[in-house]
């Protein structure tokens, strides 16, 4: 007997006498000899399966090939296109027409966008660098104040479960406390659990998933804030638009409304613009600070050429809310698109943002820094103590515990046997208390100390790893001398390998 579906790599028919194995994500029969999955490997699969004592969700998650490249970084890539792919250039000799730096007509371009915008929202504000390019360095430096301000990130992930583990260290660098992380392009299919935890440490979380192969949002909300769901304000059409709304509870002052939006490429722009700008206009009509950011897939590039985008951005502007996003999202060598942004309906002097330099996805990570007047909005944080066992000495433990005088009154004879009893065990624990805590005392750990627990895989060679990689990777963009940038391409792919 045939099974109905061919093998997802060869195409041929799989037959039930033909060693084969599901995919955990296509959903497709792939025979193992197509990829590469050796005998005793399926065979330790099959027992796993056949295992009535280990639950479902406990099994081994089995992914082919075909997922794994599509899914992962460079996963398909030879050593020659490695780095060449990951920049968007899809053969070797479109490398001599590759360059990341903006052209002086695309800054003119940026520059006047940012001063359409601001005269648009806020005429009063002369401050026409609020948007900018940051390294992780420079974001660092920057020293922005979790605490006065409302800080939020967005970014179009191209699937959340490949790509966790590189947002977490991200988190980790930028060692920034964000009020809440929009993500976009998720690629949760609905009705389908992840096959691993998306739970970031000190968050909460809420999310659309996709019935589409890709699409998807959701909103991390830091476990500080009290939140709810807002479905009355979400826009959903099945392969077409996600989006995930909440609002934000603020103690004496004005509650805030965030939302993430993911608009497919497939669905005609002013369908699109239909749905979404009454939900913006319903939003604003509650007086309170709306946040909402997401891939659009509407390029405010093209805000002076294309009248649909100056008729978008017109209305956007009208509601008075502001792009906070002005330079390019998307770099390839073919093209520079603003097609991601964060929307903001209130507006200050000091509003900080930018794009972030680092390679997660061929989207560049947004950020948004805004102040607040309701500077009180945050739930105290407790603290967290631990004991401090740097300075352990096995001796020195042994002749304390040694030297403790164990004697004490209760030991006398008394008609009371059960006090006398209870006394010597309520001595003996407070003897044992006083000396650990004089061998191991307690210290409170700082927000990093914190952060490392949650993940500590994550070492200090790791980080330093990831700091070198990243720093080759700027140099690369900024070279245009090709011998040097060839030999830049090969240390970064070592390098990339490495961390």
């Amino acid at each position: 007997m045939v099974i109905q579906d061919p093998c997802g790599i060869c195409k041929k028919p799989v037959a039930t006498s033909h060693n084969a194995l599901m995919c955990d994500i296509c959903d497709k029969w792939v025979h193992i000899r197509c990829n590469f999955v050796s005998k005793d490997f399926y065979n330790d699969l099959i027992d796993e399966n056949l295992d009535p004592s280990i639950e479902n969700n406990q099994k081994t998650k089995w992914i082919c090939n075909n997922c794994f490249k599509s899914n992962v970084p460079f996963g398909h890539l030879d050593d020659k296109s490695f780095y060449l792919n990951s920049k968007g250039i899809q053969n070797e000799h479109e490398l001599d027409n590759f360059d990341f730096k903006l052209k002086t007509s695309d800054k003119e371009l940026t520059e006047q966008i940012t001063k359409i915008i601001i005269e648009n929202t806020d005429p009063e504000n002369t401050d026409h660098n609020l948007c900018g390019y940051y390294e992780t360095e420079d974001f660092i430096k920057a020293n922005f104040d979790s605490n006065s301000n409302f800080s939020t990130l967005h970014l179009n992930i191209a699937s959340l479960q490949f790509h966790f583990e590189e947002l977490k260290i991200l988190l980790k660098i930028l060692d920034h406390e964000f009020d809440c992380i929009m993500i976009t392009e998720t690629k949760l299919k609905k009705n389908t659990s992840p096959s691993i935890s998306i739970d970031i440490p000190n968050y909460h979380y809420f999310q659309t998933p996709t019935e589409a192969c890709k699409g998807g949002s959701l909103i991390y909300i830091s476990n500080k804030l009290i939140s709810k769901p807002r479905k009355d304000l979400e826009i959903y059409q099945s392969n077409d638009v996600e989006s995930t709304f909440c609002e934000i509870i603020i103690p004496n002052g004005k509650n805030i409304i965030v939302g993430c939006v993911y608009k497919h490429p497939t669905i005609d722009a002013k369908e699109f613009e239909n749905m979404f700008l009454p939900t913006l206009k319903k939003a604003n009509k509650e007086k309170k600070p709306v946040i909402v950011a997401g891939d659009y897939n509407i390029d405010l590039l093209k805000l002076n050429k294309d009248t649909f985008t100056n008729n978008y951005f017109n209305q956007l502007t009208n509601m008075n809310f502001m792009p906070l996003i002005t330079i390019p999202t998307r770099i390839t060598t073919q093209s520079k698109t603003l097609i991601d942004n964060i929307l903001f309906n209130q507006f200050a002097q000091n509003i900080k943002s930018g794009n972030l330099n680092v390679s997660i996805s061929d989207h560049s990570p947004q950020f948004a820094i805004i102040p607040l007047s309701n500077k009180k909005y945050k739930n105290k944080k407790k603290d967290i103590f631990v004991r401090n066992f740097k300075r352990f000495d096995k001796s020195n433990v042994s002749n304390t515990f040694q030297s403790i005088d164990w004697n004490s009154p209760s030991n006398q004879s008394t008609n009371d046997n059960e006090t006398n009893v209870n006394q010597d065990l309520t001595q003996f624990l407070d003897k044992c208390n006083e000396a650990i805590n004089d061998l191991f005392p307690y210290k409170k750990l700082s927000n990093k100390e914190i952060k490392s627990k949650h993940n500590p895989w994550i070492s200090k060679e790791i980080l330093k790893e990831i700091k070198i990689r990243d720093q080759l990777y700027s140099k690369h963009k900024k070279k245009t001398d090709m011998i040097r940038k060839e030999n830049l391409e090969l240390q970064l792919r070592n390098q990339k390998n490495q961390s």
